[in-house]
């Protein structure tokens, strides 16, 4: 199953068989089928259309259900803001990287090569390029409106030495987990060894390598950033701050200077905490799931307390549900599970509205 999240709708793709799928709606504790009968692989929905990636197109339907056009991209990866798509061409058996605009219905740049890992700021493209053996070490930067495009290449074979200080694969080479973002004009990268870099995002020179935590002491993690790709961008505070496991903490962007914060006993007290890098942030409130203990929380940046917490109940075989996602917003949040339920719930109280299974 796939869902979406916008304002107070969720959208989901149910499958019904193996080349029947239905594209389903629902808000107000409404449930609508949008279309049926078709194979999706993958479905956006941005300005109130759908993008459905099928057997090799992609269509476009309005919000009711209705195809307006059909697209030759194999795969949408990623809805971009300033009307862009970022996705994988397939041609003749050669794979391209492109940025496809949906307003205008064309490609406007294209690269010879695709990726899973890349980010789009405004004009900046930046790519990880895969080495011959899928070693993750060379970063790309590429402007989407100049005819040149390349602007500069970065290899971390150019950092200093690995600070052997992992708990597991001490001497592994450095590599690219995550591109967090742009922050005061710098590209913050995620990389493995609890580190981060940042680039300047015109010449990709280094500025920034970030690590250690002094005053973090753990009997189980090196004293430093817990885990890197856990750590997203909150422009409006000007900070980047991660939260995983039960640790939470903000870095400057201009010094690098990091305050952390152990939750481990307050969380202990709920037996709760955060096992999934990707959470919801709404405000000063982080939405999380507690996979070890099927549960769901909403943390409060501010407070550094809980807001409120579900808890999920054993099937009639005594069984959890073992959750993956979460996504959401303000309105509605929408968490799944491995076997494929969707839990729903609306306007943040800890009771769910629906439970749909796919």
């Amino acid at each position: 199953m796939k869902f979406e999240v916008s304002f107070n709708e969720i959208f989901f793709s149910m499958k019904k068989s193996r080349q029947d799928f239905s594209l389903l709606h629902v808000s107000n504790t409404n449930l609508n089928v949008i279309i049926e009968g078709l194979k999706i692989f993958n479905f956006n929905y941005v300005d109130k259309m759908f993008w459905l990636v099928t057997s090799g197109k992609s269509i476009t339907l309005n919000e009711f259900g209705k195809e307006l056009a059909e697209h030759n991209c194999i795969l949408f990866l990623e809805s971009i803001n300033n009307f862009h798509f970022l996705s994988n061409y397939i041609v003749d058996d050669e794979r391209y990287l492109s940025v496809y605009d949906y307003k205008l219905s064309k490609v406007i740049f294209q690269m010879d090569f695709s990726s899973t890992i890349f980010l789009l700021e405004k004009e900046n493209l930046f790519v990880l390029k895969f080495g011959e053996n899928l070693e993750k070490k060379e970063i790309y930067s590429y402007s989407i409106s100049d005819s040149q495009g390349f602007k500069w290449h970065f290899s971390l074979l150019s950092l200093p030495p690995i600070p052997k200080t992992d708990v597991y694969n001490k001497d592994a080479d450095w590599e690219v987990k995550k591109f967090i973002g742009v922050l005061d004009n710098k590209l913050w990268i995620a990389l493995n060894h609890h580190s981060i870099i940042a680039l300047d995002i015109a010449t990709g020179q280094l500025k920034q390598k970030i690590s250690s935590i002094p005053d973090f002491n753990s009997e189980w993690l090196p004293a430093a950033i817990p885990l890197p790709e856990s750590i997203i961008i909150t422009a409006e505070s000007n900070k980047l701050f991660g939260f995983m496991w039960e640790f939470y903490w903000e870095i400057n962007p201009k010094n690098g200077l990091i305050e952390f914060t152990d939750l481990t006993n307050y969380l202990k007290e709920y037996n709760i905490r955060n096992d999934n890098t990707n959470y919801v942030l709404v405000g000063d409130i982080i939405y999380f799931i507690s996979q070890h203990v099927s549960a769901v929380g909403g943390f409060n940046r501010k407070t550094k307390k809980l807001n409120w917490h579900f808890k999920f109940q054993a099937n009639k075989d005594g069984q959890f549900p073992k959750l993956k996602e979460i996504k959401g917003n303000e309105q509605m949040l929408g968490v799944l599970d491995l076997d494929e339920n969707l839990y729903v719930f609306e306007n943040n109280k800890p009771a769910i509205t629906h439970s749909l299974r796919a």
